[in-house]
């Protein structure tokens, strides 16, 4: 069975959960508001209609484009469990086509929808939700195309529980169209607070801005295989005060996936508090100089940014980062670092602005260009000495030209620039088990950095974290840091690890104990190696992809049905 068959059996059978609990209506484009939208024959034009939980409105095509618009009507909320369904009728393949200054579908703030299966051509903008909070909302299984500098789908209140998923989403004016970016806007735009929002399965392309923006706020979110070909950075605008965050395996992590231009994510903003986590696990990229304006980016950009704050202290901190490949080799023009943490706050006489506790292990990082670095820890405060603090462990790292300076540490203890060698011998509390070599990977000139047998990153990726009290059967284990495991925030399963012989999955994680709670009792001796376990493997080996991985890939985005799919 393909993938994409899998994708629509699994949509099909969430969505039969919710049929028949209320009323069915009827739309398509040759209907009138004036009828009872009770059956095809006397379907509505539109949904803007009062509707009640649980109802149900199935759209048809009718033979044409919608070309009118919908605003949900002020008296159609769902509730929990019940939500409204808005979504394609048996067979059919419902699609706006309107003009680059008309919303396709305004939400007017109502809570407990799903938007299924419904698609757009050149609108200004698939979905508005500047009006209100809005709570509990679905889109997925959409396809849109839009060229316009307007984002996709934009949220201007808190969104309390969003889920984004399998949507075929591609900026550029015209289905087909090959190249690089289209639109200038962002896909999905969130301007006030985020709390909980899944975004995953998603095919966003040709994005000449951040495929995902969170402007503000955002509490809980997750992002996950997503594929984001000819698209800037994928992730922009972590704000204020973002507390947890999973960002992992997106852009595919099998040989021949690289394929992926621009900037991999900004995580721009305050994280100051030792108890909030930012998780970027399992990530490729190879970055085609896509975003040349800024000479101080990396590829991944961890930047305090508060010029208009300066009475806040500014902390980079809690970034947990493993199992990556990212390759900078057609940067080497562009003056880009790899992995760029920076706190560039104004407040520069807050006493506790710092960049510390963050940690990469197990990542594969290649070919920064000739005058930056692998890493780049810069401090731009006139006074500060205390925040450096970040562990590097079991990377593979490798320069292609003769300056072989992996580190920058600017303006902290130890300033200087540094070798895989210098840096573990100056900082070895910190720095361990790295290595400089580009031997062993299968292809790297085609961007192929599957590691073979003889490799160095074939089973050299180190354990995450141990057990601190051990001797003990439970289900609540205590460890040296749990901030590199999930336990799915109440939107996905959580993580799952291997520990003694045993895999047990992570039900809850408390980050201010460092206790997790796991799915079954299970014994462990102190300091027992605690290792990420994923698609029923031990992840021993460095980089995104495991030698031993055998499980097929995740459901990809299902391309649309009327258009041709666009290959990349």
């Amino acid at each position: 069975m393909e993938s994409g068959e899998l994708a629509v059996r699994y949509l099909v059978g969430i969505v039969s959960l919710w049929l028949f609990l209320g009323t069915t209506y009827y739309v398509k484009k040759g209907g009138s508001d004036g009828n009872s939208g009770t059956d095809l024959g006397n379907a509505w034009l539109t949904v803007n209609h009062d509707l009640e939980p649980g109802d149900t409105v199935l759209v048809y095509d009718d033979g044409g484009a919608l070309t009118d618009p919908w605003t949900f009507h002020s008296g159609s909320d769902g509730a929990y469990g019940n939500p409204i369904v808005y979504m394609a009728g048996p067979g059919e393949d419902p699609y706006f086509s309107l003009d680059l200054t008309t919303h396709a579908i305004n939400g007017n703030g109502k809570d407990h929808w799903v938007i299924q299966d419904i698609d757009a051509h050149t609108v200004d903008m698939f979905f508005n939700g500047n009006v209100a909070q809005y709570l509990d909302v679905t889109i997925q299984q959409c396809s849109v195309y839009n060229a316009g500098n307007h984002p996709v789908v934009q949220f201007g209140q808190e969104v309390l529980r969003g889920t984004f998923r399998y949507n075929w989403i591609d900026r550029a004016d015209t289905a087909g169209k090959s190249g690089v970016e289209a639109g200038n806007g962002d896909i999905f735009t969130f301007w006030a607070n985020a709390d909980s929002i899944l975004i995953e399965y998603n095919h966003l392309t040709r994005c000449n801005h951040q495929p995902v923006n969170l402007y503000t706020n955002p509490d809980y979110f997750i992002i996950r295989h997503n594929e984001g070909p000819y698209s800037h950075t994928l992730i922009g605008g972590i704000n204020e005060r973002g507390r947890m965050g999973l960002i992992e395996f997106n852009f595919g992590h099998h040989p021949g996936s690289y394929l992926n231009d621009g900037v991999f994510t900004q995580a721009m903003g305050l994280f100051p508090s030792a108890s909030n986590v930012l998780i970027i696990r399992g990530e490729t990229l190879r970055d085609d100089t896509v975003n040349t304006s800024n000479t101080q980016e990396g590829l991944v950009n961890l930047l305090v940014e508060d010029e208009n704050q300066d009475s806040l202290e500014a902390w980079v901190s809690g970034v947990r980062m493993s199992y990556c490949t990212i390759d900078g080799t057609n940067d080497a023009s562009y003056n880009k670092d790899i992995v760029n943490i920076v706190n560039q706050s104004y407040a520069k006489s807050h006493a506790n602005n710092k960049n510390d506790n963050n940690a990469f292990f197990n990542n594969i990082f290649i070919n920064p260009s000739n005058n930056h670095y692998v890493f780049r820890d810069r401090d731009e405060q006139e006074t500060d000495n205390n925040w450096f603090n970040n562990q590097y462990r079991n990377n593979l790292l490798h320069k292609a030209n003769s300056n072989a300076t992996m580190w920058s540490i600017e303006n902290g203890p130890g300033g200087a620039t540094y070798t895989v060698s210098t840096m573990e011998s100056t900082f070895p509390t910190l720095c361990s088990g790295n290595k400089d070599t580009l031997a062993g990977l299968a292809d790297p000139a085609n961007y192929d950095f599957t590691p073979d047998t003889a490799s160095w990153a074939a089973g050299n990726a180190r354990y995450l974290t141990t057990a601190t009290e051990g001797d003990v059967s439970s289900s609540v284990m205590q460890v040296a840091d749990a901030k590199w495991f999930c336990d799915g925030w109440g939107m996905i399963q959580g993580d799952s690890i291997y520990f003694n012989g045993t895999a047990r999955g992570i039900v809850n994680v408390n980050y201010s104990t460092n206790m997790l709670t796991i799915s079954a009792v299970a014994t462990w001796s102190t300091n027992e190696q605690i290792w990420y376990f994923k698609d029923g493997i031990v992840w021993d080996d460095v980089g995104a992809v495991q030698l031993t991985e055998e499980s097929e890939e995740p459901p990809l985005p299902v391309p649309p049905k009327r258009w041709a799919p666009i290959r990349w």
